[in-house]
């Protein structure tokens, strides 16, 4: 019989033969009757004659070559480094890693001291690229007030050491949008307007509500909300576009810890309009 040969060879393998008769004999089962099983286990017991004597040449190798208290030991330590390669590589953090990599190498003793002598030099660099300014430097507050004439003689003074912006031409990027004379003359008359507001008192000056609410719509509007779009866009005036940048990174984290139950430690990862915020920065 073909399937005597797997048979056999496993059952001496586990010496389960004796077990296997006497426990066949008790329930009176034929032996023939497990012919179709072990025709389904055929290709199982073929695969495993092949497989038990290399783990037999293994256990006889390593019986010769380690005492049993040495293959414990290894065992431990071999479970050991697979756990923490495998804990390392579920919580991979590449950001993380990237941060601690680089403060290593800063860390080290001769990159330390470059950094420093860099540091050291930028400094110089900046203190000797600063203008003497015409008026002094106040470190406390003066004993005695100064006029309105000359302290507007003294902020003239000031204002003459910044860039001059030529009428309807800015090369600065980003900081200064200055079309022209005509623009500025009419900034300048809508600054004294108010001149004079709180836009954290509403009640007192709703006239800055009403005009910071206006840009806070037009601008939910061109990012996908305002009558016609969705209702939960919203926002708020900010000083600036990095504290635009920071309001949104907290109302992120807050709708993530609120409605997907995040971590605190989600801010790096989740921040931005996943939470239909949106800052405007101020522009003059």
């Amino acid at each position: 019989m073909i399937l005597a040969p797997y048979y056999h060879y496993f059952l001496s393998l586990i010496d389960l033969d004796n077990v296997l008769t006497r426990s066949l004999t008790v329930l009176n089962i034929p032996r023939e009757r497990l012919t179709p099983l072990f025709l389904t286990l055929s290709p199982f017991l073929s695969e495993l004659s092949r497989i038990i004597p290399a783990f037999q040449s293994l256990n006889a190798f390593l019986k010769s070559s380690f005492e049993p208290l040495e293959l414990i030991l290894l065992t431990l330590l071999s479970c050991t480094v697979v756990s923490v390669v495998y804990a390392f590589v579920v919580t991979f953090d590449a950001t993380l890693a990237r941060r601690r990599f680089f403060s290593f190498v800063r860390s080290l003793p001769g990159v330390r001291s470059m950094i420093r002598r860099e540091k050291a030099k930028a400094v110089t660099s900046i203190l000797a690229s600063r203008k003497p300014s015409p008026t002094p430097t106040l470190y406390t507050l003066p004993e005695t007030g100064t006029s309105s004439k000359a302290l507007f003689s003294v902020l003239q003074q000031k204002a003459a050491e910044d860039v001059v912006v030529p009428d309807g031409f800015s090369r600065l990027s980003g900081t200064v949008y200055y079309p022209g004379a005509v623009h500025k003359e009419f900034l300048d008359r809508v600054y004294s307007l108010f001149s004079t507001t709180n836009p954290i008192h509403g009640d007192a000056f709703p006239s800055i509500r009403q005009m910071e609410a206006e840009v806070v719509a037009m601008t939910a509007a061109l990012l996908g909300g305002g009558p016609n779009g969705d209702s939960n866009v919203c926002g708020a005036m900010t000083s600036g576009g990095t504290d635009s940048i920071l309001c949104a990174m907290k109302a992120s984290r807050d709708y993530m810890l609120e409605k997907r139950r995040f971590s605190g430690c989600c801010l790096r990862r989740t921040w931005g309009m996943g939470s239909g915020w949106m800052g405007s920065g101020w522009m003059g």
